[in-house]
């Protein structure tokens, strides 16, 4: 489990290491060229350049450490209240206005790096304790002691019936709630940088219930963890459940749900539980799951790209991800997950498109089964470059009834699978050489291919997404 310091930026210096690409795009997978890349600005500033959001009004201030050469220099220049100072490398100020993520490039000399920098309006939260709000519904978010928690915060949105409200955590650090947090309207929440906001259930309290139908959620920079729905009978969710309330949409961004679960014959989705599930930049770890889907079970429609799945577990079928809709999942790792059909991934539904993935030492125990993607019922599983190696069950890497999965190419299953026999002429069966399971830039740790292995060069170079799992282009 990483540590990462929150709100520190890194030295300003350049880092190279030898990297293969995948696929020109693609980090893991297949790769269609080898050779040294450097990893720069997205490096510098980690884990805060990929994502910080500061609120309007509340005064803030990064500052970086081993700090190399000077003086520096911002463009574009800083959101309105920000300020650079040349001499440290320091970003410090209070923001007067509502701007968009934008990418911000910070130079000295030869050296340069990025930060993404966010200002939103809404309720801070400046106090990591556990108060609920004095007087839901008059605006203001404030406790007895007049501090805003994030229960507070939640309890004003709660109090209105229309619009969407902004949270933006003030503060670094852990909010361990005595009960389950409760929402009733639609609601962004915003950690400052990714996981420097960490609320933990303690291994005995459901963090959060989706207590209504139709709601919209999002979720930025958060890392949620140790949370336990021992209840059953309210769709599960390990760590934030929909308490079976339909039409539940929730965005998640630069997330990382740790050690959650959903227990019992009924304990499905082990970190979450949502109709329209959509996740970038997210990591699932060590989640488990009594039933089905040991990271999560989606009700209806989802995407997860550049997002990893380690160390999930269901007892039913699909130890990360069980699909009961159309699902696509882009640029993602499967690593070590296991259940008894679907160690990584059980297809129940039509429409799964899966790009540029990666499953490695994925675990089905049930008969027939298969370690990596498992499906009896499921129809239309289309798959492109995409590596299937080592996973271990009945059926090793893939189950299926004959012609379930169509292959558009850059595939890569080994050792062979009976019921996954792809026949595109890019299609391959080679032992890949794979690099272990680290960071490697970005927010989400990735499997390089090694100089030499096969399947560098192997991908479909054409139906490779922008940027990598690691947002490098």
């Amino acid at each position: 489990m990483r540590q990462w310091c929150v709100l520190v930026l890194f030295a300003f210096q350049i880092v190279t290491v030898s990297l293969t690409s995948g696929c020109g795009k693609v980090w893991v997978t297949i790769g269609s060229r080898s050779n040294s890349s450097k990893v720069t600005a997205n490096a510098d500033y980690f884990p805060c350049s990929l994502a910080t959001v500061l609120a309007v009004g509340n005064s803030a201030t990064l500052a970086p450490t081993g700090v190399v050469g000077g003086p520096f220099s911002v463009s574009p220049s800083l959101p309105p209240g920000l300020t650079l100072n040349s001499s440290t490398g320091v970003i410090s100020g209070t923001p007067t206005t509502v701007t968009a993520q934008t990418a911000y490039t910070i130079s000295s000399g030869s050296f340069s790096t990025i930060v993404n920098i966010q200002t939103v309006q809404g309720y801070v939260v400046n106090d990591l304790g556990d108060a609920d709000d004095a007087t839901p519904g008059d605006g203001i978010c404030a406790t007895a002691t007049s501090t805003c928690t994030l229960r507070a915060a939640i309890d004003e949105a709660n109090a209105d019936s229309a619009g969407t409200y902004n949270i933006i955590f003030g503060v670094n650090g852990t909010v361990s709630p005595a009960s389950t947090i409760n929402i009733k309207n639609n609601v962004n929440i915003y950690g400052q940088c990714p996981d420097s906001a960490i609320v933990d259930g303690g291994s005995s309290v459901l963090l959060f219930m989706e207590d209504k139908t139709n709601l919209s959620i999002s979720m930025q920079s958060m890392k949620l963890q140790n949370s336990l729905n021992s209840i059953g009978g309210n769709g599960g969710g390990g760590a934030i459940s929909d308490n079976y309330n339909t039409g539940i949409t929730f965005t998640g961004n630069y997330l990382y749900f740790y050690k959650n679960q959903a227990t019992g014959a009924s304990g499905s989705n082990g970190a979450i539980s949502a109709d329209t599930l959509n996740c970038t930049n997210c990591v699932f770890d060590s989640n488990s799951a009594g039933y089905d889907g040991g990271a999560t079970n989606p009700g209806g429609t989802s995407t997860f790209d550049q997002c990893l799945f380690i160390n999930n577990s269901a007892v039913g079928n699909g130890g990360a991800l069980m699909s009961n809709a159309a699902m696509t999942i882009t640029n993602s790792t499967f690593y070590n997950n296991s259940a008894a059909q679907g160690g990584a991934l059980y297809m129940d539904a039509a429409g799964l498109t899966l790009l540029n993935d990666t499953f490695v030492d994925n675990t089905a125990t049930g008969a027939g089964s298969a370690g990596g993607i498992d499906s009896s019922s499921g129809t239309g599983g289309t798959v492109t470059n995409t590596l299937l190696y080592n996973n271990a069950g009945p059926s090793g890497n893939c189950y299926g009834p004959s012609g379930l999965y169509t292959s558009d190419g850059g595939n890569d299953v080994y050792p062979a699978a009976t019921y996954c026999t792809f026949a595109q002429s890019s299609d391959l069966s080679v032992a890949p050489t794979l690099g272990s399971l680290q960071n490697k830039g970005g927010y989400t740790d990735t499997m390089a291919l090694l100089n030499g292995s096969a399947g560098i060069g192997a991908a479909l170079t054409a139906s490779c997404p922008t940027v990598d799992q690691r947002g490098y282009t």
